[in-house]
């Protein structure tokens, strides 16, 4: 034999060595002395999750589980100085999941004297998950048995063990003793100790499953039971019958599980009768009916509704029915039918349906809410009303009024002479009107005079108790503190003629509404109140500031009482903090009752962390001349946040203050966003 006859003979000898290799079912890999794979056969990627190309790239402690790496290597190191060596390991899949292999090596050195790894490895995970669960099962029985009988006489649920093809009762719990009339029947047949299952199905349904071993689940089946000598009792239960299997895998024992639904079965039975009593009423009467939940979504129509709009339930479900509907009468429905659902109130409105002919007819609907114990309304009943008749009706008063044209004539010349009394009374109303703006001209007039009347001797008296206490220094120490509370007394006069001004003058002026950057009124007033900021170590925060339409001079006269209070009533050693804060949206979003809805908001809130107040005088302190804290300790009139309610309604807004003692205070303003 030639070398070419040897070297064709080896080649064919390792195809077919390839070849057994990829269609053995066992995982086939070759790997050098250091562990990196040099060939693996297709089973091998299937147990590894890996690709081949993958595959030769790694070393097969990369594919160890951690667990198993030292022994691997002891493992190796065996088959090394013995040519083989066997072990069960874990390897981790490409996925991340584990599989156990059972895995045998042997050292191999080739034609080329290289040594190698030859390793055959079968995936056994399904054999040790059976292993571990038996494991498991033999533990859980190591539990005593007065634990396990505990358990099973407390369960409420009613459950039996039955014992070999006799179903000999073995265990009962209390609950099934209960249901039986606790008659004597452990260690009794099934047929012999409750005779009356006989005939009903029960001992088929058993020697059925202890046959087969095939779990049998039955929801609400009816058995009679007799537990007292010649009285029957029927209950509905839902069971399990499961056979049970000793060590051999041999049926041994069926588990009986039930839970007696006797009373939900009879209460529902009693809904189901109620509820077809009335659908045969509903769907006999004349007029369209419909049932709907608390939300409004209608899930249930009487034939007729069926029968005129020539629909079907799936077109109808929930809020289908607008499709019946006039398209220029549905958004007014839908605005009154939610203001129901809202409120809870009858539902009353005339509007035309759309029949099956495609002609509208005009009904008169009426939908009545049904309430649960708590007041709640659970449900609406509604029915439509046909109301052609009534219009036919209308024609006929229609001729009749036309009988009546003459005196509908001459009322009308009556009528005429009362809208001239009545242009005469409008002229009077203009002429009223004129002269109540020029009083109220007047009344400012007067307010300045008045003002500047109390001002002068005011001034004067403040002018000269200080010339007195600076012309005479010897004056005694009771005579210095009267003169001081002069001073005191005129100061806060002063200052209350200057809110009485600015609160008369806090008057409408929708006129003067402009559009504003609500960041230059803040800039602006918090430069007014710079010395005090920096005296304070004030801190304060802006956010979301817009431009809206407001009053200009009013509304910077609003933030100046609300900053200046923030500024003012501080908690002692604590700097103040004042967070401004502004956004736009549907009166909706914010949830509060007294804004309308549909209308675009200006919220803008005004929060501080000074002492607050009482959560009881939120209301209170909007009323002129109102203090919440002594003059001694909090200098001001109570008049400031009097003129910032009046400023907010003459934007036909709304104001509110929230807070609790020590906490500080959240005034919040909603003003209508009126901008184009």
């Amino acid at each position: 034999m030639n070398n070419k006859d040897a070297t064709k003979i080896i080649e064919d000898s390792e195809k077919r060595l390839s070849y057994i290799i990829s269609q053995v079912s066992a995982g086939i890999s070759q790997a050098d002395i250091n562990g990196n794979l040099i060939d693996v056969n297709e089973r091998f990627c299937e147990i590894t999750g890996y690709a081949k190309e993958e595959l030769l790239q790694m070393n097969v402690m990369a594919l160890t589980h951690p667990d198993d790496l030292k022994r691997t290597a002891e493992y190796m190191e065996q088959a090394s100085k013995e040519g083989k060596a066997f072990l069960e390991k874990k390897y981790i899949k490409k996925d991340g999941s584990v599989v156990w292999v059972n895995n045998s090596i042997s050292l191999f050195t080739n034609t080329d004297g290289a040594t190698f790894f030859f390793g055959i490895c079968i995936d056994i995970t399904t054999t040790k998950e059976q292993e571990q669960k038996i494991q498991q099962l033999l533990l859980n029985e190591q539990r005593t048995s007065r634990e396990i009988h505990e358990l099973f006489m407390q369960v409420p649920a009613v459950i039996c063990v039955l014992r070999g093809p006799e179903h000999i009762y073995e265990l009962a719990n209390s609950r099934y003793m209960q249901v039986i009339g606790n008659r004597d029947i452990i260690g009794k047949p099934v047929r012999q100790a409750l005779p009356e299952l006989v005939g009903q199905g029960i001992i088929e349904l058993l020697d059925d499953v202890y046959k087969t071993g095939k779990s049998f689940i039955g929801n609400e089946i009816l058995i009679n039971l007799e537990p007292a000598s010649g009285q029957t009792e029927a209950h509905y239960f839902n069971f399990i019958y499961q056979a049970s299997r000793d060590v051999y895998g041999t049926i041994n024992r069926i588990l009986v599980h039930a839970v007696d639904v006797t009373a939900h079965v009879e209460a529902r039975k009693k809904i189901e009768e109620s509820e077809e009593q009335f659908s045969t009423l509903a769907n006999n009467i004349q007029n369209l009916a419909w049932i709907a939940d608390g939300e409004g979504w209608i899930y249930w129509y009487n034939s007729r509704w069926y029968e005129y709009t020539g629909t079907v339930p799936a077109e109808m479900e929930g809020w289908g029915w607008k499709s019946v509907h006039d398209p220029e009468k549905l958004p007014s429905v839908l605005v009154q039918w939610q203001h129901s659902i809202n409120t809870g109130q009858l539902f009353e409105m005339v509007f035309p349906l759309k029949g099956a002919d495609g002609i509208f007819r005009p009904f008169l609907t009426r939908a009545h809410p049904i309430r649960n114990s708590e007041g709640k309304v659970v449900r609406w009943i509604g029915t439509n009303t046909d109301i052609n008749e009534q219009k036919k009706a209308e024609e006929k008063l229609e001729e009749k009024v036309i009988e009546r044209t003459s005196e509908l004539e001459e009322a009308y010349k009556t009528l005429q002479q009362k809208n001239s009394e009545i242009a005469i009374t409008n002229k009077n109303l203009e002429e009223k009107n004129k002269e109540l703006v020029l009083i109220n001209k007047e009344l400012e007039t007067f307010t300045y005079i008045s003002s500047h009347d109390l001002q002068e001797p005011l001034r004067k008296i403040k002018t000269f108790s200080r010339l007195i206490a600076e012309e005479n220094k010897n004056l005694s120490k009771d005579t210095q503190d009267y003169l001081q509370r002069v001073l005191d007394a005129v100061e806060r006069m002063q200052t209350l003629l200057k809110d009485l001004l600015s609160y008369s003058h806090a008057k409408s002026r929708a006129d003067s509404l402009e559009k504003t950057d609500l960041n230059k009124i803040i800039s602006e007033v918090l430069s007014d109140f710079k010395e005090t900021i920096l005296e304070t170590n004030a801190i304060i925060e802006t956010e979301g500031l817009v431009e809206t339409n407001v009053i200009r001079f009013q509304f910077n006269q609003l933030m100046q009482n609300l900053i200046g209070n923030a500024l003012k009533f501080t908690l002692p050693g604590q700097p103040p903090r004042i967070s401004i804060k502004c956004g736009i949206g549907k009166a909706e979003k914010f949830d509060k009752a007294f804004l309308l809805p549909g209308i675009n908001y200006c919220h803008i809130s005004v929060s501080d962390n000074g002492i607050g107040f009482n959560p009881q005088y939120a209301d209170r302190i909007f009323e002129v001349f109102q203090r919440l804290h002594e003059y001694d300790k909090y200098n001001g009139t109570g008049i400031g946040l009097a003129i910032c309610k009046r400023i907010v309604e003459n934007h036909n807004g709304v104001i509110t203050a929230t807070s609790t003692l020590g906490n500080g205070a959240t005034f919040d303003i909603y003003l209508p966003h009126l901008m184009d």
